[in-house]
């Protein structure tokens, strides 16, 4: 009796980062199943505006001055009819960005190919990127909101601390209950406002994979801002905030 078995390899990998010379690696080692033939490699690029589609063999055109700077999406693509072998690498920038790897077929050498494309993924994936990924599908918002919200009340409790040093008795006014009322009321709504906005828009920021070097993917220009906002002025406020509670906690406690 006759048969064929096949094996079928596939995953997807998230947070991954790719240059240029990235996808010349992974187009490279495809193309090393095809004899040197680069023919037999497909490859496309989808750009930015998903209205243009580039289609060659060669791995060099990633380097090329040809290659679009912009771009959604990188396709590769194998078969060979003398080798039973299928692989296809596809590449999505973007809110639903993924790398998906399938590799099948008779061939002896679709584990090898699997294990060598899947390793030199997970080399470009970011540091923590598990984490990463949970953070942001699940507790991200609430964290930074949470931390924002305690910061701000931090905030308001030193300005009322030092009207109550200038005078005792305003803690008996009714200003000052109305200042305790407002600082918890905005922190809530700053609570609230941060969850709703990370939940809404940091998909759109933090894609899942990213392009770099001198190509880059259609979210990267909505990012950087973002980016240079909440590292050079939210993350600073927000520590330095955070370290006078933990400070007055700790003082409280020992007293």
């Amino acid at each position: 009796m006759q048969y064929k078995q096949e094996k079928s390899l596939e995953t997807e990998v998230y947070r991954v980062w790719l240059s240029e010379h990235d996808l010349v690696r992974l187009a490279r080692k495809i193309a090393e199943a095809t004899s040197s033939k680069h023919e037999e490699l497909n490859l496309s690029v989808l750009t930015g505006d998903k209205i243009n589609v580039y289609t060659f063999h060669d791995p060099e055109f990633f380097r090329s001055d040809e290659m679009p700077a912009e771009i959604f999406s990188v396709t590769m693509n194998y078969s060979h009819y003398d080798k039973p072998i299928n692989c296809r690498l596809r590449i999505y920038s973007g809110i639903e960005g993924v790398v998906k790897l399938e590799v099948s077929g008779t061939s002896p050498l679709v584990p090898g190919l699997y294990q060598d494309l899947r390793e030199m993924i997970d080399q470009l994936q970011v540091f923590g990127h598990r984490l990463f990924h949970s953070l942001q599908k699940f507790w991200m918002g609430t964290l930074t909101g949470l931390i924002l919200a305690l910061s701000l009340y931090v905030l308001f409790d030193l300005v009322l601390s030092y009207l109550k040093e200038l005078n005792e008795e305003f803690v008996d006014t009714s200003w000052y209950t109305l200042l305790i009322a407002f600082s918890w009321s905005l922190s809530f709504m700053v609570f609230l406002f941060v969850v709703i906005w990370l939940g809404t828009w940091a998909p759109r920021i933090l894609v899942p994979v990213q392009f770099t070097g001198r190509i880059f993917d259609s979210y990267s220009k909505k990012r950087k801002p973002i980016v240079v906002v909440l590292v050079s002025i939210v993350l600073p406020l927000a520590l330095s905030l955070l370290g006078k509670l933990v400070y007055d906690v700790v003082r409280l406690l020992v007293t």
